[in-house]
């Protein structure tokens, strides 16, 4: 396909600039799915490979960890249930050099079948490069799906369906932070202060105990339900001052799941093979990328942490005839930079050349069926959000009535008419008052 990203609007608009015709919805829809079968091949039939793609990714990257999991069925071949990959290269890559600090996020699949991408992004290397570990497809996201990671789960930076129950009964002596962009888009949902707002992003990036309960008490003075509301969150999760330092990492936002999010939008409405190898050449390329960006970097740091934060503490090792940058934790310095990628993913064969599964295959999921009746109009969306489609996009698009200045036409003053003349108004009120005499 020239234009693998054609929408029904554009299909629409071609055909009838090119040749005059005008095309029904539907034949544009069943077109459009016919020609992507053709690139793409066909979708459902992408299902029944995954066992001989899973068992290569095992043969290419030894070590690694490949799950597909199937319902299994009384009569015929199982259903799809998920498909998790934990590589090799990265598993030794985060645990050699990275920070020990986890990102979790899930995206909307965008296919016939749906489903979503769940990903677990490193807590950043020694220059704060994302540092992808793993990912699943599966049906939907909740307590169960979340429960697919193998032990390598540190930490948790966001606020998802399913995930803190999890992670408390999988793990629950392990800290987790909250994300606090999610904490202010569902704090502004209730207060859309922007002085609540400014107190709210001030005790989240508070350095010191004292400097937030100064903050807190601020906003407390001005709304007692918003205080009430921050003050059951554990302040542990979502601000800097009570953070743990084991991680080394002060982030107070999931900025790194978002980035790789971005990097897979493009590929979430292909076939499962098609987005898992390209999620996987997403993965090669950053830790290609990283690896030569500093390959003939030169210092005991790396260019990212030569920022040396605090001038007190510079003078004080001065006055000790130290150095700074050896005080700097091994986890920030290129040692641990250079560990972290040693390690690398191997390609995969061809498809011809895969061997193939002695299990039987499977098929893919029951499409998930809309309860109710089909919405007419897309979500509405937040303040933050572009509207897309709809009403929403009309009313967004349409311009407002522009009116000249008003002229008095009694007096040939500028900014009101005759009716809301004040002079006249008094002028009327002498007159009565005189005919009253």
């Amino acid at each position: 396909m020239k234009q693998p990203t054609f929408r029904h609007c554009e299909v629409f608009d071609y055909f009838k600039r090119k040749t005059g015709v005008q095309l029904s919805r539907t034949n544009i829809t069943r077109s459009l799915g016919d020609a992507r079968k053709i690139v793409r091949s066909d979708e459902a039939a992408q299902y029944a490979k995954l066992r001989n793609y899973a068992e290569e990714l095992l043969r290419s990257n030894p070590g690694s960890t490949v799950k597909l999991s199937v319902n299994a069925q009384a009569e015929g071949d199982p259903i799809f249930q998920n498909f998790y990959v934990y590589f090799q290269g990265c598993k030794q890559g985060f645990v050699h050099g990275c920070r020990p600090l986890i990102g979790l996020d899930a995206a909307f699949l965008k296919t016939f079948y749906g489903g979503w991408l769940m990903c677990i992004v490193g807590g950043q290397d020694a220059n704060n490069h994302i540092y992808p570990i793993a990912w699943a497809i599966v049906p939907v996201e909740n307590t169960t799906t979340w429960k697919f990671n193998d032990g390598s789960v540190r930490d948790y930076l966001d606020l998802m369906n399913g995930l803190i129950p999890t992670l408390q009964e999988v793990m629950p002596n392990v800290h987790h932070r909250f994300c606090a962009w999610h904490l202010w888009h569902n704090f502004q949902k209730r207060w859309k202060d922007k002085h609540l707002k400014s107190l709210l992003w001030a005790c989240v990036r508070a350095q010191t105990v004292s400097e937030f309960n100064k903050n807190m008490q601020t906003l407390k003075t001005i709304n007692v339900k918003a205080w009430e509301y921050l003050d059951k969150i554990p302040r542990q999760s979502w601000t800097r001052a009570h953070y743990k330092d084991t991680p080394k990492n002060d982030n107070v936002c999931n900025n790194m799941c978002e980035i790789f999010n971005s990097a897979t939008k493009p590929y979430i409405s292909k076939p499962i093979l098609i987005l898992l190898e390209e999620v996987k050449r997403i993965a090669m390329t950053s830790m290609t990328r990283n690896k030569l960006k500093l390959a003939s970097h030169i210092g005991h740091l790396p260019p990212i942490q030569q920022r040396l934060p605090c001038h007190h503490i510079i003078a004080a090792i001065a006055c000790m005839n130290g150095r700074p940058e050896n005080y700097v934790h091994a986890w920030l310095t290129m040692g641990s930079y250079n560990k972290t990628y040693e390690f690398h993913i191997n390609p995969v064969r061809e498809e011809e050349m895969w061997d193939k599964s002695e299990y039987s295959h499977c098929l893919p999921p029951a499409r998930p069926k809309s309860h109710g009746r089909p919405k007419l109009y897309a979500r509405k969306k937040d303040a933050h959000e572009a509207p897309v489609g709809g009403s929403q996009e009309r009313k967004s698009k349409k311009l407002k009535r522009q009116y000249g200045k008003f002229t008095c036409g009694t007096y040939g003053d500028v900014g009101h008419t005759t009716r809301r003349c004040e002079v006249a108004k008094k002028l009327k009120a002498d007159e009565a008052a005189t005919a009253a005499e």
